[in-house]
């Protein structure tokens, strides 16, 4: 791993665990905090991994509450440790962790959830209203903590694992990529053909399907290359 300069102009290794008090579950008693992350600073620890959670942060659409977050920050810089701070997806989802109250029954949910406890919580990032809401939460998320003296840096996304939405939404999306790799319906019948027959004379009623093996394949790649394109949004901001 390399080393880096950090604010005082130190080399630092970054070396430290996550402590993210106030994303999912239980939060940490805001009183513990200081005591916490001094403890961090004299286990020798150089940087901390924190959340950015926006169901918690905007409980009231268009009203955003950076008290906490900032806090960790203050508290951070005083002990004079750094902050890697995860702003984007988890797992299949476009924000880490859940989107807010306010925004889950506006938006398509995921139809492919691998665990059925956040099935409810689970959007399917080719809904335009989510992107559009998540990506004005991110953008003022950014600003606010670019230039901050504790930021070592941005995590876009933990532990990408997305089996594919087969929601109408992105469904039209995987027709698009399809012709884009096949531009004709004649060469994706030949090509899907393979092991059993298909006869599609309309793009609207191509679908995901499991028989055989480039039909298969397609939607794998597909899921891939959408996870691929949504992590770069992320990136790109």
């Amino acid at each position: 791993m390399s080393v880096s300069k950090d604010s005082y102009g130190e080399d630092i290794f970054p070396f430290g665990a996550m402590y993210a008090p106030v994303a999912r579950a239980t939060e940490v008693p805001v009183s513990e905090w200081e005591s916490d992350i001094a403890r961090m600073k004299e286990l020798g620890f150089t940087i901390i991994r924190s959340w950015a959670a926006w169901d918690r942060i905007e409980r009231v659409e268009g009203q955003r509450d950076f008290e906490k977050l900032d806090y960790v920050f203050q508290l951070a810089e005083k002990n004079e440790l750094k902050i890697t701070l995860f702003i984007g997806g988890a797992f299949s989802s476009l924000m880490g962790c859940y989107p807010p109250v306010w925004l889950r029954n506006r938006c398509q949910r995921q139809t492919e959830v691998s665990r059925e406890r956040d099935a409810e919580l689970s959007l399917c990032f080719d809904d335009p209203l989510y992107r559009e809401k998540a990506e004005d939460f991110l953008r003022e998320l950014i600003d606010r903590y670019a230039s901050h003296p504790a930021l070592h840096s941005w995590i876009v996304w933990g532990e990408p694992a997305w089996n594919g939405c087969r929601c109408p939404k992105t469904v039209a999306a995987y027709r698009k990529w399809l012709q884009g790799r096949y531009d004709t319906l004649a060469l994706l019948n030949e090509a899907w053909s393979s092991e059993a027959p298909h006869d599609y004379d309309r793009w609207e009623d191509v679908q995901p399907v499991s028989c055989g093996y480039a039909p298969s394949i397609d939607w794998h790649r597909f899921c891939e290359d959408h996870l691929n394109e949504v992590i770069g949004c992320v990136t790109d901001l």
